[in-house]
């Protein structure tokens, strides 16, 4: 492990463990080898928690905004091996980039909705997420979090949720991280696509019922 996310992680743990209250589901179906992590995506808190959830390195994809947010959280995205992804484009050495990082056995984590959903509910997916799992053949694991978008913590790294003010927020939620069995590429990448949303929103139904 690179020595800033060491340090992005013992700055994070402990903020976490005063803000938060994370229960993770199903961390066993996540394989050992190169595999891709498709969540939904409600916060810019939501790659650090899954850093937390899944207790090991992540590499991921951010829309480059993110990166001028402020210094410090360009610094904490950066400690966490983000990406950054234009919206116009998916560039072909990004795309072999991540070929290479899951080729050596990495974890590559996706937002397949292409952006937060601002009401929490789970947006259509974008066709990249199909593509580049047949490019990569690699496994993607469906993952689904709750909680996490009112929480204080969100607030600290949302600009938008901030300017709502704390009135909405929960100083320490329950917050819920469910992993499903993984999905290998098959079938066209809009087929794929699709059934991993379908996947993704069995797991969020079996969340809510609980």
């Amino acid at each position: 492990m690179k020595w800033r996310f060491l340090l992005g992680l013992f700055f994070l743990y402990p903020i976490a463990r005063i803000l938060l209250r994370l229960r993770v589901i199903g961390r066993e179906n996540i394989p050992k080898r190169g595999v891709i992590i498709a969540a939904n995506h409600t916060s810019n808190f939501d790659p650090p928690l899954l850093v937390l959830a899944t207790k090991r390195e992540l590499y991921f994809l951010a829309k480059e905004e993110l990166f001028n947010v402020s210094r410090f959280f360009s610094w904490l995205i950066k400690s966490f091996n983000a990406r950054p992804l234009p919206r116009e484009r998916f560039p072909k050495s990004l795309l072999l980039e991540i070929k290479g990082l899951l080729d050596k056995g990495k974890t590559v984590l996706l937002f397949p909705e292409g952006t937060r959903s601002r009401n929490g509910k789970l947006k259509e997916f974008k066709p990249g997420i199909g593509f580049l799992a047949q490019f990569t053949n690699a496994p993607v694991v469906p993952c689904f979090v709750k909680g996490v978008k009112d929480s204080i913590i969100s607030l600290l790294v949302d600009r938008d949720l901030v300017k709502s003010g704390l009135r909405n927020s929960r100083a320490w939620p329950k917050i819920e991280v469910r992993f499903g069995s993984p999905v290998n590429p098959e079938g066209n990448s809009r087929e794929f696509t699709k059934k991993l949303e379908e996947k993704i929103r069995e797991i969020a139904n079996e969340s809510f019922r609980r």
